[in-house]
């Protein structure tokens, strides 16, 4: 049966926190979020349907969140996962997100989050992956993208 916005149990919670205290430090805290997708909201609409389940700071800690969520395929329509640096949230106009592992860090382009040759880059990195389609678009042209709109509500 496919759920919604999924909790984690308190007990869970508690051996998580445990792992976190003992567990091998990761070089920075990796947030997971939660979020459901609604086609022509604002971001401020998007954001409201945004929730940090769990912040990780040793291996142990990750892998006891990522064990106790439900699968992808158990979530509802339009709910997605997202695994961020830090308590960064996923949204275009942060432009300080990257990818865990720092693998495209010679992507990166300047005025863009990363530039068209991440699709090569993926394909390197996955060479046994078949993608039956495969873009990219730059986050200034996305529809959601609200730019300095939402820049400046975060610098306040």
């Amino acid at each position: 049966m496919p759920v919604g916005s999924p909790n984690l149990p308190r007990s869970t919670l508690s051996e998580i926190h445990s792992q976190e205290e003992c567990g091998i430090p990761l070089n920075t805290r990796w947030t997971f979020w939660l979020d459901k997708s609604i086609p022509g909201t604002t971001v401020a609409e998007y954001e409201a349907t945004m929730r940090k389940l769990y912040t990780v700071s040793t291996v142990q800690g990750f892998w006891s969140v990522y064990n106790n969520i439900p699968d992808v395929d158990k979530l509802n329509v339009r709910y997605t996962y997202h695994l961020m640096r830090e308590e960064r949230r996923p949204v275009w106009e942060d432009e300080f997100n990257s990818a865990i592992g720092e693998q495209f860090s010679d992507c990166l382009a300047e005025g863009d989050e990363i530039s068209a040759t991440v699709i090569d880059k993926v394909k390197e990195l996955l060479p046994d992956v078949h993608f039956p389609a495969i873009f990219y678009k730059a986050f200034q042209t996305h529809s959601a993208f609200e730019g300095d709109k939402h820049k400046s509500s975060w610098k306040g």
